[in-house]
């Protein structure tokens, strides 16, 4: 997941879908340059200036699909492994 801190604060972007462009003011957030972030302390949703001087990480905030499927995977090969007694 791609985060980025701004103000010493720690934001996710978030990206519109296609049915918010119908609102003129998402419609004029995008145009003007500027992004949606949503602040990660307190899931604020915010527009931050496309100006800021943001600095670029990534956080493993979300596993991703193939952590979770790997996950998965684990669990159902322990559950159904035969069980040995030593």
């Amino acid at each position: 997941m791609k985060t980025f801190l701004y103000n010493n604060e720690l934001y996710i972007r978030c990206i519109p879908s296609k049915a918010l462009f119908r609102s003129s003011m998402v419609h004029e957030v995008v145009n003007r340059g500027d992004i949606f972030a949503l602040r990660v302390r307190d899931q604020v949703l915010t527009i931050i200036p496309g100006t800021a001087q943001v600095e670029h990480s990534e956080h493993g905030i979300i596993p991703s699909h193939k952590e979770l499927f790997d996950d998965l995977e684990r669990e159902v090969f322990n559950q159904l492994a035969p069980k040995t007694s030593a």
